[in-house]
């Protein structure tokens, strides 16, 4: 929320001063530079208004109960802009590879492996339309930001500590798929992995998939963890690839532990074939 304030308040500044200040160069050649901050300053005074606006929306929607057991579309539908809007601000270019496999007409699983914060926030920008509410960290809950607006998307708060929450997380996304509200989506790994290898696969995560007996769509991020080195530098070029779909009977023969095994095999050697490539290239 302060982060937009000061949007707000920066945009309009600009706005006024160049307003102020464009009839003492009404006939100079300066005039057209005024007007690029003029413009730019419009804009994100109007873009600072409207995420406010929809932050306070999604906020009174999350004080309606205590938990959402339905997610809410606008809510999403908001946080899916915002998000989107986000990623053109901080200059962060996204290739989406394999999103013609995605199931159109049923609900499905989504895992893939952790390597920034930014990873579940790909999904939300680029696939908003597949309504995919991701499982993430209570913490993220606290954030006075992030919190309503998560909470009335529908986000699912897991708790890595506490085995019943866990569980809890797990049963809740397993309804929402079964009844048809959302997919879900989920990094297995459970943390981060660094230096390119990923963490083993937890496969309690495939439950999900098992109970509500749904596809799962392997895909690998990759890019997300040099965005936060890249801020106002330089663009940041980050990747989601699709790169498999199990169809719902492949899954109710596999065990969860041979789904995890599977996934995390897929996706590492996925990982090591763009690390070749790169340093082929080099």
């Amino acid at each position: 929320m302060l982060f937009n304030l000061i949007l707000i308040i920066l945009g309009l500044a600009a706005s006024l001063l160049t307003y102020f200040l464009t009839p003492l160069f009404a006939m100079h050649w300066a005039y057209a530079f005024l007007i690029l901050p003029m413009w730019l300053g419009y804009w994100i005074a109007i873009l600072g208004v409207i995420t406010v606006t929809l932050t306070f929306v999604c906020y009174l929607i999350s004080l309606s109960k205590k938990e959402v057991e339905k997610p809410s579309k606008f809510a999403y539908w908001c946080c899916s802009g915002i998000i989107y809007w986000l990623f053109g601000f901080l200059w962060i270019k996204t290739t989406i590879t394999g999103k013609e496999l995605l199931p159109k007409d049923t609900r499905f699983l989504m895992v893939s492996n952790h390597i920034s914060m930014f990873d579940f926030l790909i999904v939300f920008a680029k696939l908003g339309s597949y309504q995919i509410v991701p499982i993430t960290k209570k913490e993220t809950f606290d954030y006075p930001w992030a919190g309503p607006v998560a909470k009335a998307s529908g986000f699912i708060p897991i708790d890595r500590e506490n085995p019943a929450k866990g569980l809890r997380a797990i049963l809740k996304a397993i309804r929402l798929i079964k009844n048809d509200l959302s997919s879900i989506f989920i990094a297995p790994e459970g943390t981060r992995s660094l230096g390119g290898r990923m963490n083993p696969f937890h496969a309690g995560s495939f439950k999900i998939a098992e109970k509500s007996k749904c596809p799962i769509v392997v895909a690998c991020v990759s890019g997300t963890d040099a965005i936060h080195k890249n801020f106002f530098r330089r663009v940041s070029h980050v990747r989601l690839d699709i790169l498999e779909v199990l169809s719902s009977e492949e899954v109710s023969n596999m065990t969860t532990l041979a789904m995890a095994d599977h996934c995390q095999q897929l996706i590492q050697d996925y990982l090591d074939g763009l690390e070749e490539n790169a340093t082929t290239k080099e």
